[in-house]
């Protein structure tokens, strides 16, 4: 379908940030493997923990652009203000 797809339409895919992720979701994917908790509290923190590490890998590998950077930290910034 790629082929038959740039045919038609050229998209720039960007193949660099596409490695990133899948690396990024390799290392998580391998360290759920190792850390099979079956606890019903205990589990789901692991869960949350590992979607934060994730997002925290996806970032020391450089895969953010600064205006997507900018975004994150104005949401995070709203999340945490406090309302009067």
């Amino acid at each position: 379908t790629y082929y038959f797809t740039n045919r038609l339409i050229s998209v720039r895919y960007e193949w660099k940030r596409i490695v990133v992720m899948v690396l990024g979701a390799s290392v998580i994917v391998g360290l759920n493997a190792i850390f099979q908790i079956q606890s019903y509290w205990f589990g789901p923190v692991i869960k949350v923990f590992l979607l934060l590490l994730y997002v925290g890998l996806l970032a020391l590998m450089g895969f953010f652009q600064e205006i997507e950077l900018r975004a994150m930290r104005s949401v995070a910034r709203s999340m945490f203000r406090r309302q009067p």
